[in-house]
């Protein structure tokens, strides 16, 4: 009897701790799912545009990526021109748009990025760069497409009829029959570019001519804007660059050009500057000599010294204005007076002057004291000879005003305003000569 009492006590005890066992699997499970449902906090990807968080293919079908596609396909600021091609600006947005979109690895044929380095790769190179991937239904022909269309939205409408005529160039074997071909974004812009830019050995040599030439590239400005001149040499550079060619000697060019600028404290600050490189205490770069140039220029043009004459050029300017001065106001001794009509030897009239020596005609001439009305001409007929009244000479001559010709010495051209004011500075005085060339 004791026996069976144990046994039933053992029996449960054992199942009872078996539903408890139960009760604790079945919460923790329960706890799992509970886990699972929750949403899962995930670490962020950096990029530094939406395109770039995926290299895989863009889910077109998504509103994510068919806000990509519409942006990465949208025409660039500035429209793109056969006729008057402007290379660096086109590049430089696409780099722009190329690093937002993911576009590096089709714009890169045989390790060379074709935006920097175009020159360095054939049409050849990227029509088989092109083929690797264009049928591949990945990312890249996903970039290549979107390329095309941005270039073709990028473009005036002639530069598209001359593209149009020439697909062959940019157009790939298709993956079957139903598209038996597929035009390529990297092929079309290098075949645009090799369009604009002509890429010949011609055009190097006359790059690197031009960059031999710099004196005469500073010259063709009469201001010598060193900001302009540099960003010409600069683009000489650049455009030899991208034909994979560099220049030894653009920095002793440049050198010789600033040398010839008038201003002869920027000439002065250049030779110093010429002086320590070539004794091999200062190491310059060609772009280093066009900073140092830019900021001294920038600094002579706040100050308002730009080209402004020396003390010793001063004094030479109003030396040669006194001359001229005295040239226009005194004839020289020996030269031929000219005489008007009234003057002339064998006429036998003796003219009177006032007091400010005018001449007062007397007699059958006396008419020619009295100007026209205003209702009047100023020409008239006497004696079957033409007269015209001369507003400058206050009398009836051969010449209107306008056709006289000490009109700028009566009026005061801009010439002799400078001339004066030039003196004046040096405190030189006007002298009043009599005006001979005024006479009758």
């Amino acid at each position: 009897m004791a026996d069976a009492q144990q046994l039933a006590q053992a029996m449960a005890a054992a199942i009872q701790q078996a539903l408890q066992q139960q009760g604790q699997d079945q919460q923790q499970a329960l706890q799992q799912i509970v886990q699972q449902l929750q949403p899962q906090q995930q670490q962020a990807i950096f990029a530094r545009a939406p395109a770039l968080t995926n290299n895989g293919l863009i889910d077109y079908s998504t509103r994510e990526g068919s806000a990509i596609f519409s942006k990465a396909t949208a025409p660039l600021t500035n429209t793109f021109s056969l006729q008057q091609p402007n290379v660096s600006v086109l590049l430089a947005e696409l780099q722009d748009r190329a690093n937002t979109y993911g576009w590096s690895d089709i714009l890169t044929v045989n390790n060379v990025d074709i935006l920097s380095g175009h020159g360095r790769v054939t049409l050849e190179q990227c029509q088989q760069h092109a083929s690797t991937y264009i049928n591949a239904n990945g990312r890249n022909a996903q970039n290549d497409y979107q390329l095309l269309l941005c270039l073709k939205e990028s473009v005036d409408e002639d530069t598209m009829t001359k593209m149009s005529r020439d697909t062959s160039y940019y157009t790939r074997p298709g993956p079957n029959d139903v598209d038996p071909t597929t035009q390529s974004g990297i092929c079309y812009l290098k075949y645009m570019l090799d369009k604009a830019l002509a890429d010949t050995r011609t055009v190097s040599a006359n790059i690197r001519n031009s960059l031999a030439n710099l004196p005469t590239l500073i010259a063709e400005d009469e201001e010598q804007n060193i900001i302009v001149f540099n960003d010409k040499v600069r683009q000489l550079l650049k455009d030899l660059e991208m034909r994979g060619e560099t220049s030894s000697d653009t920095l002793f060019n440049v050198f010789r050009a600033y040398e010839t600028c008038q201003d002869k404290t920027f000439t002065n600050y250049i030779s110093r500057q010429k002086d320590q490189y070539e004794e091999g205490t200062l190491n310059l770069t060609t772009e280093e000599l066009m900073q140092k140039a830019e900021q001294k220029y920038k600094n002579l043009t706040l100050e308002k010294k730009w080209n402004k004459p020396s003390q010793e050029q001063e004094e030479i300017i109003a030396l040669r204005a006194k001359i001229e001065l005295f040239q226009r106001k005194r004839t020289p001794k020996g030269s031929p007076k000219k005489e008007d009509d009234t003057t002339k030897k064998g006429k036998g009239r003796s003219i009177k002057k006032d007091a400010n020596g005018k001449p007062v005609f007397e007699g059958d001439q006396s008419w020619r004291n009295t100007p026209p009305k205003a209702n009047e001409s100023n020409t008239k007929t006497v004696n079957g000879k033409e007269w015209k009244y001369c507003s400058i000479h206050g009398y009836w001559c051969s010449h209107t005003a306008d056709e006289c010709r000490d009109k700028d010495k009566h009026q005061g051209n801009q010439e002799e305003q400078q001339i004066t004011a030039a003196m004046a500075a040096f405190g030189i005085e006007e002298t009043n000569d009599s005006d001979e060339e005024s006479q009758p």
